[in-house]
């Protein structure tokens, strides 16, 4: 189709105004948009990476458990830093029947730990039964193994405070007739170890599987 001049000049003006108008509607609604607007929420302070780390307080009181022959056994409480001497006192003082020789009333104490004082006669030492961090009770002989009842020879068996020849091998006999011990409570059935001789042997034994 053949236009004249006059009318192209008309269509293109008319192209040009018809984009003009498109783009001033376009500016309009966007306008809104490009504002800046307001954070919605403020960021906190940055954490610093040489903040300490939280420590546990230091501790103002150490609570031991002292058994054997004292006068009063129990558990104590006595200041940080402090020495057997300090609990046994809290106790009432040694027994007459303690065995001194074999006592380091100088040794210090720690928190959560279980202390026995052996009577004269008793093979066994001083010695941290349950000391903290799960430490297992201790033997006569070897103070980081308890003795296995269950498993134990009559001659291993006689190192024990108040087991002799006889109650040693009643005791082997026991369990192979009526099976293992299923704690050391069971001890108490063996002849010749009564209440008083079982809270001896406790600390000093165990029931194995």
């Amino acid at each position: 189709m053949n236009l004249s001049p006059k009318t192209r000049q008309m269509l293109v003006l008319a192209g040009g105004i018809l984009c003009l108008l498109v783009a001033w509607i376009l500016v309009g609604i966007f306008a809104g948009r490009w504002k800046e607007t307001a954070p919605t929420s403020m960021a906190g302070p940055a954490l610093s990476t040489k903040d300490p780390l939280p420590t546990s307080p230091p501790l103002t009181e150490l609570v031991v458990y002292l058994t054997g022959a004292v006068r009063r056994p129990g558990v104590f409480s006595v200041p940080p830093g402090s020495r057997l001497v300090a609990v046994v006192e809290k106790a009432g003082g040694l027994a007459p029947e303690a065995d001194a020789e074999r006592i380091n009333l100088a040794q210090p104490v720690a928190d959560g730990a279980h202390l026995h004082i052996p009577r004269r006669g008793d093979r066994e030492r001083l010695a941290a039964l349950a000391p903290p961090g799960g430490g297992a009770p201790t033997s006569p002989e070897d103070p980081g193994r308890p003795v296995d009842v269950n498993s134990a020879s009559a001659e291993e068996l006689e190192k024990l405070p108040g087991i002799g020849p006889k109650t040693a091998q009643a005791v082997v006999e026991d369990r192979e007739r009526n099976g293992p011990f299923r704690s050391v409570d069971d001890l108490g059935r063996v002849k010749g170890i009564g209440p008083k001789k079982l809270e001896a042997l406790r600390p000093l034994v165990t029931a194995g599987p």
